[in-house]
């Protein structure tokens, strides 16, 4: 509780004191309202519908399960509207339909099933529905939103699934400062990827109590640096949700340099957090979270190395991120959503590059052991291929193969798919 105290003292205190020295004016400035009938033309002028969609085909074959295989089309229809006076509409509505025998795959972890699972149960539902403003170096953005930060480590839309991640919640941002980015968010529900349709209420939602907080520093010579603290309560009727209940601070630097006029970027990533139980969780631990990623990038061209380590508190518990777009984390096999107990350790290098035909290629490689006891997990090869057809139509090809060792067994998953977009 102190630590909670201590944290949002100084987030709070930073803020206020940015608020009242930001930039050289002493009066700020109200924007002059534009003339009625301009405003409104230019807010009729920038609204507009959209849509998307994808049509995809997954195959998945799980030890100790039969192959799963599932052809879903997904798509969203919305309407977002343009600025008056600041303030801009969004309404999203998402349809996910099963085109092959909804018997052939599992949608739903922990549900009983002879089959593999694949994350994408037949679902329609309300996706977002927002109410936004913009305006004094601020972003507000109030209802069922995406929201993502960084890279999706701890807060993502998990958009490889065909339905997202959404937040019923409440979001400000603020650049008051030159190169300063602050970050607060509420949530208040969690709309996780099984949908409206799923068997039971914590695989629909996570009802949440939870706090996001998040600074960011670009202008560093060796690059940026974050601070934040995810502080995650939540509840739920089957109490799936409660384990997930945490407290993460954590200190992140990126940046790149280039080597001597040569055009080839050196790229770095550090990152350290810790993290204990809180709220509801029945499990009272302490975790930490280790990341490192040095690599080389020249054009088109990219590889690197890395390390990862979400470590365990004896064995009782994990570091956890329950929010995260773990599927880009960790393996495309999908082992690991969420932490083993016994901690987990993921060596990896990866080489990206596209080719003539402008395909952008990229291959991973994998080696996980636990973090209690250094057991061998094994290994995995990732792959993924995406070609841009036009301004609207891309297809992409996805590969993961998991040669598991000890406890884990082999997992391997196959997609093809066609995104779209108007």
């Amino acid at each position: 509780m102190k630590i909670k105290i201590l944290f949002f003292t100084g987030v709070f205190s930073l803020v206020f004191i940015a608020s009242t020295f930001a930039g050289d004016k002493d009066v700020i400035e109200v924007p002059k309202a534009e003339e009625p009938t301009t405003a409104f033309s230019t807010f009729i002028k920038d609204s507009r519908p959209f849509a998307n969609g994808r049509l995809r085909y997954e195959w998945a074959d799980i030890d100790g399960f039969k192959d799963g295989y599932v052809l879903s089309l997904r798509n969203r229809f919305g309407i977002e509207t343009g600025k008056l006076a600041g303030f801009s509409f969004l309404a999203e509505g998402e349809h996910t339909w099963i085109l092959t025998d909804p018997d052939k795959y599992n949608p739903f972890p922990g549900v009983a099933s002879d089959r593999s699972i694949i994350g994408d149960p037949e679902n329609l539902q309300l996706n977002r529905l927002q109410l936004a403003y913009s305006g004094f170096d601020s972003n507000i953005v109030v209802g069922r939103q995406r929201i993502v930060i960084d890279d999706h480590r701890f807060l993502g839309d998990v958009g490889w699934r065909q339905n997202d991640q959404t937040f019923d919640a409440a979001l400000i941002q603020n650049q008051s400062i030159k190169d300063l980015k602050l970050t607060y968010a509420y949530i208040n529900r969690v709309n996780r990827i099984f949908g409206e349709m799923a068997p039971n209420s914590g695989l629909t939602r996570f009802e949440s109590d939870s706090h996001i907080v998040h600074i960011e520093y670009a202008a560093l010579p060796i690059g940026k640096i974050r601070g934040y603290g995810y502080l995650l309560d939540f509840g739920d009727e089957t109490g799936l949700s409660r384990k997930f209940s945490t407290n993460t601070y954590g200190l992140e630097l990126q940046g790149a340099k280039e080597l001597a006029d040569s055009k080839i970027n050196f790229i770095y990533l550090a990152t350290a957090a810790y993290q204990e139980g809180a709220g509801a969780n029945p499990v009272n631990y302490s975790a930490g979270y280790y990341r490192l990623e040095l690599g080389l990038k020249k054009e088109s061209l990219n590889a690197g190395v890395g390390s990862e380590f979400l470590t365990s508190d004896g064995g009782k518990a994990a570091f956890q991120t329950p929010l995260a777009t773990a599927h880009k984390f960790n393996g495309f096999a999908d082992a690991f959503l969420v932490t083993p107990d016994s901690g987990l350790r993921d060596y990896y290098a990866w080489i990206g590059a596209t080719c003539p035909l402008k395909i952008k290629h990229k291959l991973t490689l994998h080696y996980f052991t636990s973090d209690e006891g250094g057991d061998a997990l094994g290994f995995e090869t990732d792959y993924v291929a995406v070609k841009k057809l036009s301004d609207n139509f891309s297809v992409l090809l996805k590969l993961a193969f998991l040669n598991g060792s000890g406890v884990q067994g082999d997992i391997s998953r196959a997609s093809l798919q066609l995104d779209y977009a108007f």
